[in-house]
């Protein structure tokens, strides 16, 4: 992987079972909260058109509180009050096994908001986050 300017990378934290999964294949995609946290890492917001401003902690606790309107919202493509808010352009996602030095990169295929796969740790009919990957650096 060469470092050029433009490419920006999302460091997330697994536990050694989503680790695992994601290592060997079977899992593509990985999910976080539609918290403030993550909407402040993960989002940016667009005014006036074409400027692109990160989302603050302000914002970020409106969207959470109406999260579920907001991700139909964004589910079905229409424009409201929160069309305007964009996905992160992380080029690479960087995983790391707990809180140690290995680490596993993939592409980034994109992150939507949508209904986890239980089988790869989502809870059933809930939102999240969810960060797709591509292939493997």
């Amino acid at each position: 992987m060469t470092k050029e300017k433009n490419k920006r990378i999302l460091h997330l934290v697994l536990k050694r079972k989503w680790w695992d999964m994601i290592a060997s294949g079977e899992k593509k995609e990985e999910y976080r909260s539609l918290t403030p946290y993550w909407f402040t890492r993960l989002c940016a917001y667009k005014e006036c058109g074409h400027f692109y401003r990160k989302v603050t902690k302000k914002d970020a606790e409106l969207f959470e509180v109406n999260k579920d309107g907001f991700a139909s919202s964004v589910q079905r493509g229409i424009n409201s009050v929160y069309s305007n808010l964009l996905p992160g352009d992380f080029t690479f996602v960087t995983f790391h096994l707990g809180y140690t030095n290995t680490t596993m990169t993939f592409e980034n295929d994109g992150i939507e908001i949508n209904y986890g796969c239980e089988e790869w740790g989502a809870e059933p009919n809930k939102l999240y986050f969810t960060i797709k990957l591509g292939k493997r650096i």
